[in-house]
């Protein structure tokens, strides 16, 4: 059997990471894309060339993680600081080119120490070119769960998480679970 792989479009995207205060009230900034927490849906058909710019508006270095895409020849695109690329530099930019591959529903995250976890989180939908299930399904919606905590993860979280006493690399219980 062999597959066939057709080139398909080029989907650009800019994401703009930086932090704001969610409420008046609020004790706890949130790493924001976009402004927004989640960030936006970024969504491409299977085969798609997604080129998404990544600017970093914080006052630490930052990468964007592709969960679920394969990065198939483009190992430095992966968003794995310290193992296939350098930190993106407060006040710098990035731009990742990849194949959208495989169909699925994914998401992107912080991948720089704990950014994840105060929020850098976003949808990342990659569809198939023909949907065999289509007509079983009237519409379509996108839910994010997560966790939240009410602490900086960087303050708290952690410091908890690196701790002697964590020899198992538990990750801290949530305060809350989240509902996007």
């Amino acid at each position: 059997m062999s597959v066939i792989v057709t080139e398909g479009a080029i989907v650009s995207q800019t994401l703009i990471i930086d932090t704001i205060m969610p409420y008046s009230t609020s004790q706890k900034p949130i790493v924001a894309v976009n402004y927004s927490f989640p960030g936006p849906s970024i969504e491409a058909y299977e085969n798609d060339t997604l080129v998404i710019r990544v600017i970093n508006k914080l006052a630490q270095p930052t990468t964007v993680h592709w969960h679920g895409i394969f990065q198939i020849g483009t190992p430095d695109m992966d968003g794995a600081v310290g193992a296939t690329q350098c930190a993106i530099p407060s006040s710098g930019e990035m731009t990742y080119r990849f194949r959208a591959y495989p169909a699925g529903t994914a998401w992107y995250h912080g991948h720089y120490l704990d950014q994840y976890a105060d929020g850098l989180i976003g949808p990342l939908i990659i569809r198939r070119q023909v949907e065999p299930n289509q007509e079983q399904y009237d519409t379509e919606r996108i839910l994010m769960v997560a966790d939240w905590y009410n602490d900086v993860a960087r303050t708290k979280l952690l410091p908890w998480y690196l701790s002697s006493n964590n020899t198992k690399g538990i990750e801290p219980i949530p305060d809350a679970i989240v509902n996007h």
